[in-house]
């Protein structure tokens, strides 16, 4: 971003924002300081939506992709995707889901899914790009715990090697060990 550019629409109070996926802590405060009113975020400062939210700035996410940018991620099951079913756990961070596809079919799909079914009982690997090793039917099984966990867990998987609560239940059907998982993040928090 051309800093002069941004100084300029700050000083004539013109609304702008960065279009550019955002993934650091640094950057979004950057971003705040330069004035723009809406930050498109990604993993890893997805995973602190209470920061995005007290930057007063609006948030802007790709719920249908696992990783956002140059970088493939090893592992879609780490990344910055949304559960439909869970979207409203999201509605007091994110201002807006945009979706990346310039199919107008699909994007229409995606709406539908994401703002007004709220659900998607199939694979998640049809619905969101990279998530190709999570389970079938994983979405529906993903307890609510997990996605409470990944709203402000600061990607601690990428960090330490502790939690994997996103692989570890997408990776199951099994109930009990989901709930070790949840039992497992809520100790280590």
């Amino acid at each position: 971003m051309d800093m002069r550019l941004a100084a300029k629409a700050k000083e004539l109070k013109c609304r702008f924002y960065y279009g550019v996926p955002t993934a650091t802590h640094y950057d979004v405060n950057t971003l705040v300081s330069i004035g723009v009113e809406q930050i498109l975020v990604t993993a890893p400062v997805f995973f602190d939506m209470p920061f995005l939210k007290n930057t007063e700035k609006k948030i802007r996410v790709i719920p249908n992709e696992a990783y956002l940018g140059d970088i493939p991620g090893r592992d879609g099951t780490y990344g910055s995707w949304i559960n439909p079913n869970h979207i409203h756990l999201y509605e007091e961070y994110v201002y807006i889901c945009e979706f990346n596809t310039y199919d107008m079919i699909k994007e229409k799909g995606y709406y539908s899914v994401y703002a007004n079914l709220k659900s998607w009982g199939g694979p998640l690997k049809e619905l969101i790009t990279g998530m190709d090793d999570a389970e079938p039917g994983a979405a529906n099984l993903l307890p609510e715990e997990v996605t409470v966990a990944r709203i402000k867990c600061n990607q601690k998987c990428q960090k330490n090697g502790r939690c994997h609560i996103c692989p570890n239940a997408l990776h199951t059907y099994e109930r009990k060990r989901i709930e070790n998982y949840i039992n497992e993040i809520k100790t280590s928090s």
